[in-house]
């Protein structure tokens, strides 16, 4: 069984049937592959009870999001497994940095727009600018260490 397979098989039981973002009222799900053919999918879920960014109240959307979503590394003394797989599979690194060209030079930037800043709070921006420039809808809550990883 590849790895892929069994990513698929963890989404299916844990996000649809088990439900640990809420219940999943619908899904999409594109399948891309990258260099040498490793696959990977783009998934987007309608949860039952979610708040509509922009239609809800901004606290409740905030509220949601916090409650499902989180940007720190796992206890070790608590949370030994979840601490391997999220530092094994979720950690920023070198294949993130793009060379990109900004004037005459070349800057080393993330493909993922981090160190991201720090903030004592989430963040929601607005959902028009966001998707017209191709930002995030929302900004984790970060303290130092999470603002430089990818999590």
């Amino acid at each position: 069984m590849t790895i892929f397979i069994q990513i698929v098989d963890f989404f299916n039981i844990v996000i649809l049937q088990k439900g640990v973002l809420g219940k999943v009222e619908q899904y999409y799900v594109k399948k891309e592959y990258q260099l040498r053919e490793a696959p990977h999918c783009h998934i987007l879920l309608w949860i039952e009870t979610a708040p509509v960014v922009d239609v809800d109240c901004p606290e409740e959307v905030c509220s949601f999001i916090q409650d499902r979503i989180t940007c720190h590394i796992p206890n070790s003394s608590t949370s030994p497994d979840l601490k391997f797989l999220v530092t094994k599979y979720q950690m920023h690194s070198k294949y993130c940095k793009r060379k990109i060209k900004v004037g005459k030079t070349y800057v080393s930037r993330c493909l993922f727009d981090f160190p991201r800043p720090v903030r004592d709070s989430i963040c929601i921006s607005a959902v028009e600018n966001s998707l017209k420039l191709c930002n995030k809808i929302y900004y984790l809550k970060r303290n130092e260490r999470s603002s430089s990883q990818r999590l």
